[in-house]
This record gives structure tokens, C-alpha cells and sequence, in this order.
């Protein structure tokens, strides 16, 4: 989990009842976790995300159900696996897009300026 993240998830929350909802923590040792001052322990994000709500409209989660049940899935390893695609793609996607903006740019004055040394 990134400090973004974990901020996210706060919400408007404020770190002192952030703090007492996780347990353990203060709020000033959230403060360093969200300014990247200490990494987040796993146990943060274990609770964080164990407490996470998937929203989807009702013809969705039934393909989605009917999917796992034709593949003889749970229905819990079929969203999983839903999850981790879609995180492959975007994940990809924002490479390629990263690497679009790494390479350079035609220009054709920056050319004129070579030929003239």
C-alpha cells in the first residue's frame, strides 16, 4: 500500500480516529506513514483492505457469478482473478504510456541548431 493510498482510504477521517479504528497506531506514526517518513506495515494494509466494499451493477455481478460456476470457481477466486487482470492491463497500459513520454520528441529546430555547429 502506497502513503496515496493509505490517504485514500482515511478518507476524511481524521488521523486520531484513523488511528483508533486500525488499533496499535497512533496518529502521529500514521502522519510518517503518509509522508512516506516510515513504510507502512502489512498488517495496515491487511485491515485496510479487508474492509473493502466492491460496488457492481446487478447484470455484472451475475455474469460474473455465472462465469466462476461455469469454470467451476468460487465466486471469491473468480473476482479475484477479475482484479488481478484488469490490474495486469492498467498496469501495462500505464508502462507503454510511461514509455511514450520518455522518448523523444521531433524537433526541428533542435536539428537546424545541430547542423549549424
Amino acid at each position: 500500500m502506497t502513503p496515496d493510498q493509505l490517504r485514500q482510504i482515511r478518507g476524511d477521517r481524521t488521523r486520531e480516529e484513523f488511528a483508533a479504528w486500525l488499533g496499535g497506531t497512533t496518529a502521529s506514526t500514521l502522519n510518517k506513514w503518509e509522508r512516506s517518513i516510515n513504510p507502512i506495515p502489512p498488517w495496515v494494509t491487511e485491515k485496510c483492505l479487508a474492509n473493502v466494499q466492491v460496488s457492481l451493477p446487478l447484470k455484472e455481478l451475475q455474469a460474473l457469478m455465472d462465469h466462476a460456476r461455469q469454470r467451476d470457481l468460487s465466486f471469491e477466486t473468480m473476482l479475484g482473478e477479475a482484479l488481478r487482470n484488469y490490474l495486469r492491463q492498467h498496469t501495462a497500459q500505464a508502462a507503454s504510456e510511461d514509455e511514450k513520454s520518455l522518448k523523444p520528441q521531433y524537433c526541428p529546430r533542435a536539428q537546424e541548431h545541430d547542423r549549424s555547429e
